[in-house]
């Protein structure tokens, strides 16, 4: 993992960027967690296409996230179950959001709690998605 410190506006940001896999990676700010991937363009240019999965932050003792929309879209498959363990980095569902697949990651190792959709559903910014809670 590395950290960078950005300046947007006169404003200091802390950021963590991890690789997940090639041209794959995630961005934390703060609480916020994002999947960015790297696409070539047909001008080989690099386009930043964010997959991003916000997580609320574990209560004092707790150990539990809930994992919401990062945008308005339809879940197209969920590849979670309740009871069933996840390392960092596994996908937990695909949402289709303008007409791009943005696979939703675990931001953490864990056990899904939840699964609050559904293939084919339509969910709103920040619906609540999957729940994890840590091993």
């Amino acid at each position: 993992m590395t950290r960078y410190t950005f300046e947007v506006d006169g404003e200091r940001y802390s950021v963590e960027v991890e690789t997940l896999e090639e041209n794959t990676y995630q961005v934390q700010i703060g609480e916020q967690t994002y999947q960015v991937r790297f696409v070539p363009s047909e001008e080989q240019a690099i386009q930043v296409t964010s997959s991003q999965a916000t997580a609320t932050a574990p209560a004092e003792g707790e150990g539990e996230r809930l994992i919401r929309a990062p945008m308005p879209g339809t879940v197209l498959s969920v590849e979670v179950a309740p009871g069933e363990e996840v390392a960092y980095g596994q996908p937990l569902l695909v949402l289709e959001a303008m007409k791009m697949k943005n696979l939703i990651r675990a931001p953490m190792e864990g056990v899904v709690v939840a699964v609050h959709v559904t293939p084919g559903e339509q969910v709103a910014y920040n619906a609540p998605l999957v729940e994890l809670r840590s091993k």
